[in-house]
C-alpha cells in the first residue's frame, strides 16, 4: 500500500521536458547560398506540454524546461537549411521558411508496475518566394 501511494504521488508533481529535435539529413548543396528568412509561430494555446496521468486522472502538468519552443526550434531548423546550403536569417529576404508550431501533446502516465509516454505534434510549414506561396504542408507525429 505504502508502494503504490509513493508511486502515485509523484504523478501530482509538475516535471520539466527539454525539447532536443534530432534530425538527420545528408549533407546537400540544393540552397546554393540562398537566403531564406525563418519565421517561427508558436501557435499552441499553452505553454504546457501536456500532463502527466494517474489513476485519478489528469494531474500535474509537463513543461518545458530548455528555454522557449521557439528558440529550440529556431536552432534546429537554421542547423537543417545551412546543411543543405541554405543561408537561414531572421532579416527580410526574397525566400520566407515560415513553420505554426500548432501542438506538442505529451501524455505521461504509471501504473504499478509500468510508465508509459505518449507525445504528439502538429506542424504547418509554408514556403514564400517573392510573395508568392510555392510550399504548403502539414506535418503531424507521435510517438
Amino acid at each position: 500500500m505504502l508502494l503504490a501511494l509513493t508511486l502515485g504521488g509523484c504523478a501530482f508533481v509538475p516535471q520539466d521536458v527539454q525539447l532536443n529535435p534530432s534530425v538527420t539529413f545528408r549533407p546537400a548543396d540544393i540552397g546554393a547560398g540562398r537566403e531564406v528568412q525563418v519565421r517561427i509561430l508558436d501557435e499552441r494555446p499553452s505553454e504546457v506540454f501536456g500532463r502527466k496521468i494517474s489513476g485519478y486522472g489528469a494531474a500535474a502538468a509537463i513543461r518545458g524546461s530548455s528555454g522557449n519552443t521557439h528558440t529550440v526550434f529556431r536552432s534546429t531548423v537554421f542547423q537543417i537549411l545551412e546543411n543543405q546550403a541554405f543561408v537561414p536569417q531572421d532579416e527580410a529576404a526574397e525566400s520566407v521558411l515560415r513553420l505554426e508550431i500548432r501542438s506538442i501533446s505529451i501524455e505521461a502516465g504509471q501504473t504499478l508496475f509500468a510508465f508509459d509516454v505518449r507525445s504528439t505534434a502538429a506542424i504547418k510549414a509554408l514556403g514564400d518566394r517573392g510573395g508568392r506561396i510555392i510550399y504548403e504542408r502539414f506535418y503531424r507525429g507521435h510517438s
